[in-house]
């Protein structure tokens, strides 16, 4: 099942945002596909810089975590464990031509 990850607020900034795409993809970034991502957006909110991901699945989302993203915080000196994580939930996904035939 689809589910959506929201990570917000906890001091984590747009640059930290940059260092890790850099440490995880290069630079320049390539349009590369992440295995089981549907949809990442990120932006400065008036909290602070936020992200949201819509994964295939919760399993998807921590296998990313654990083999990536986890190794290039740790690598870039990044503070993990701080603030009150990612917020993970089910989602009911209706796609457009869906809703034309409800």
């Amino acid at each position: 099942m689809a589910v959506g990850i929201l990570f917000e607020g906890g001091g984590f900034t747009k640059e930290q945002y940059e260092q890790l795409n850099e440490q995880m993809f290069g630079t320049p970034q390539p349009d590369i596909a992440i295995e089981g991502l549907i949809i990442h957006t990120a932006g400065q909110a008036d909290s602070g810089f936020r992200i949201f991901d819509v994964w295939e699945s919760r399993q998807a989302f921590e296998r990313f975590m654990e083999e990536q993203l986890m190794p290039a915080a740790e690598a870039l000196g990044i503070p993990q464990g701080e603030g009150p994580g990612p917020q993970i939930y089910e989602l009911d996904v209706v796609s457009q031509s869906q809703k034309a035939s409800v």
